[in-house]
């Protein structure tokens, strides 16, 4: 057969013409599928950081519950031993009480009890401090409790119970963070060594301080 010269140009123009659209109806869903598959990775990665999140998120709610939880049960401890503590009543008590107020210069005399429930003397309470001293200690030498009387009234004149309780709950709520930590136990050794520097600057004796510590 004999092809014209215009059947054939038709044919070629034809392919030529039908084969991009060909490809193009080919490519036409190719498009929203990337579209789709790389919308899914990203709601999968958004998805797997909300996840990581959710968990820190728990976990720090848990450790600072739990760590709240066993701050409350000791100022919960502490306050009821100085709640069942017994106002003391002794002169010797009462002589070195106004002796140790005077010379750190507290104007208002806090109030000492005794209690059986432990054996070393502390102070109770952010607000109202109290000091709670062994129920023994009226039996101590003058210079004893001359001395630990100091030692706590100092606590009571810097107001390291209401700051150790900022502290602690600090402590509590940060309490993934190792600085956090380690400052609040320097917070304590500090106030320590602080009461220390100040009854020592009332004239008494390291060894004598340091021989009725030791003792205590």
């Amino acid at each position: 057969d004999i092809v014209s010269p215009g059947s054939e140009t038709h044919a070629l123009t034809v392919g030529a013409i039908d084969a991009p659209s060909a490809g193009g109806a080919a490519s036409a869903p190719a498009q929203p599928a990337f579209i789709s598959r790389a919308t899914a990775f990203a709601q999968e990665a958004l998805q797997s950081r909300t996840n990581w999140i959710r968990l820190g998120l728990v976990l720090w709610m848990m450790g600072a519950l739990a760590l709240l939880v066993r701050l409350g049960v000791q100022i919960a401890r502490a306050s009821g031993i100085a709640r069942r503590a017994v106002p003391a009543s002794h002169e010797v008590l009462a002589v070195q009480l106004e002796r140790a107020c005077r010379v750190l210069r507290m104007r208002r005399r806090p109030d000492v009890v005794l209690s059986s429930e432990i054996t070393i003397p502390n102070v109770c309470g952010a607000v109202r401090p109290r000091v709670v001293m062994p129920a023994e200690s009226p039996d101590w030498s003058h210079q004893r409790l001359g001395i630990v009387l100091l030692h706590e009234i100092a606590h009571i004149r810097r107001r390291d119970c209401a700051w150790m309780l900022f502290a602690e709950v600090v402590r509590a709520l940060l309490w993934f963070h190792p600085l956090v930590v380690m400052l609040t136990r320097h917070v304590r050794r500090e106030s320590e060594l602080a009461c220390d520097a100040l009854v020592l600057a009332a004239g008494v004796r390291g060894s004598d301080y340091a021989g009725h510590l030791v003792s205590i």
